[in-house]
């Protein structure tokens, strides 16, 4: 792999949502006459800082999509505990690792609600 391509592509990485895992996309602007140029497809992500009842403040970078998200599931303990682990982003990962560590050694349990 080309050592720019890569160093282009863990800056992007980086860039992602910590819930959707959405990144920047590539692809063409076109014009009238149908001539193709380059072009980068940002994703609307901003930094928040998300309060977990457990963890406590995280700063993260989260798109608008993934906020109500996390308002649908309740919080950020109920989002990182109930939802479907292949869907996660490695950094929400890693985020539901520290959170079992800490309620394994409370003994806490954080009951799912309905998501009607």
């Amino acid at each position: 792999m080309n050592r720019k391509l890569a160093i282009e592509r863990a800056r992007n990485c980086n860039r992602g949502c910590l819930v959707t895992g959405l990144r920047v996309m590539h692809g063409h602007k076109v014009s009238n006459s149908n001539i193709k140029n380059h072009r980068l497809f940002k994703a609307n992500i901003s930094k928040k800082n998300l309060i977990s009842d457990i963890l406590g403040v995280r700063r993260v970078r989260i798109s608008r999509r993934g906020e109500r998200t996390i308002e649908k599931y309740g919080g950020l303990d109920k989002f990182l505990l109930n939802y479907k682990k292949r869907k996660m982003p490695m950094q929400a990962l890693t985020l539901r690792k520290e959170l079992l560590a800490v309620t394994n050694n409370k003994n806490e349990v954080i009951q799912p609600e309905s998501l009607g």
